[in-house]
């Protein structure tokens, strides 16, 4: 990581026309007036921290010598002695809310980015995927990152490097929060992760998904009481999709056993009445036709249709069928008030055997 950083710096400012020189200064009093703003400040602000650690740390100057503070266009970086004389690389937490733009609109700047080795690049991604990547690279052993940022890369097709990455982490809690809004400046659709810097992954990680419908705002309540672990084998390159527990403990039963398309069943079509309006009636209709002729309450069958089956429980709209099925074998001149009500929804009246293949078809 270190040489794809040194690389990406040096590729900046070759882009950018700075001048090397411009860009180092030694500890000992080198001046930086000369550099553009912000670039003066943060200069500034490092080479004062340096300063006042070796002031403080005189016994351990030896670790300050000669150590070189070089900032980029935009970033400052400075070696890891010039941090504290306790650094030993890595942070315990990284936390952050990335940047939201798309490579794309880069220009030259996304092709610097393809070729500094993220494992997370799409020429389609957004630059929120890079950042991620570098913000887990900047962890200690064992520690935790969490981000809010989009959510687009959970299901779209150029956050399948993300999701891949991620999946190698140790995932420990994910949040979709939908259309839930949380930024007044901006419409964004955003989740939160926390991941943990590990060799080893957990066997489970803690998930939700919520929408305006499910969520209320009390964001320290409802969160803690809805989360709900999942395997984290769930979560690879394919679509991180989080549905509630209940309905995720059905489908994965649901995917115990022999699929119904491996068993010897034949499936057809269902009824096929070649006339809707004629066949299709609802309860008014049908109390008049059996209180014209009793016998109509026969072949009069309640009916629901794919649209009126929702998750769990049908929604019936008091809807039922003439049920005239040719393996009845029925005849249909029997049921006068049916033959009435069949012809009738033609433009001209059916008769004899045209009338009979009409309400058996």
């Amino acid at each position: 990581m270190e040489n794809t950083v040194g690389r990406l710096c040096a590729e900046k400012k070759q882009q950018l026309g700075i001048d090397e020189a411009a860009f180092t200064a030694a500890i000992d009093g080198t001046q930086v007036s000369h550099l553009r703003q912000p670039q003066t400040e943060r200069m500034g602000t490092q080479v004062s921290h340096l300063r006042n650690a070796r002031q403080q740390a005189p016994d351990d100057s030896h670790r300050y010598a000669s150590v070189p503070l070089a900032t980029t266009a935009g970033e400052t970086l400075a070696t890891p002695a010039g941090e504290t004389p306790a650094y030993q690389g890595g942070f315990d937490v990284v936390i952050g809310n990335p940047p939201y733009v798309q490579l794309q609109s880069m220009g030259a700047m996304s092709d610097v980015y393809a070729r500094c080795d993220f494992e997370t690049y799409n020429k389609s991604a957004d630059l929120y995927c890079l950042f991620t990547e570098r913000g887990y690279s900047l962890l200690k052993p064992g520690g935790l990152q969490s981000f809010i940022m989009s959510n687009k890369w959970m299901l779209v097709a150029y956050g399948k490097e993300l999701r891949k990455f991620m999946a190698k982490t140790d995932m420990q809690q994910i949040i979709n929060f939908g259309d839930v809004q949380f930024f007044d400046e901006a419409t964004i659709y955003v989740c939160i992760f926390v991941t943990r810097r590990s060799e080893e992954r957990s066997k489970e990680v803690l998930a939700l998904s919520l929408n305006q419908k499910t969520y209320h705002g009390d964001f320290l309540h409802e969160v803690p009481e809805q989360l709900a672990s999942y395997p984290l084998e769930t979560y690879g390159e394919k679509e991180w999709i989080i549905p509630p527990k209940a309905h995720f403990n059905i489908l994965q039963k649901m995917q115990t056993g022999v699929a119904l398309k491996d068993m010897p069943l034949s499936i057809n079509y269902g009824i096929k009445t070649g006339y809707n309006d004629a066949f299709f009636i609802d309860g008014a209709i049908k109390d008049r036709l059996v209180a014209e002729d009793p016998r109509s309450a026969e072949l009069i069958k309640p009916l629901l249709r794919g649209r009126d089956i929702q998750a769990w429980r049908p929604e019936w709209d008091d809807l039922y069928l003439i049920a005239t099925l040719p393996a009845l074998q029925l005849d249909i001149d029997n049921y006068s008030a049916i033959i009435a009500k069949t012809t009738r929804s033609h433009s001209t009246p059916l008769k004899g055997g045209e009338r009979r293949r009409a309400i058996n078809k």
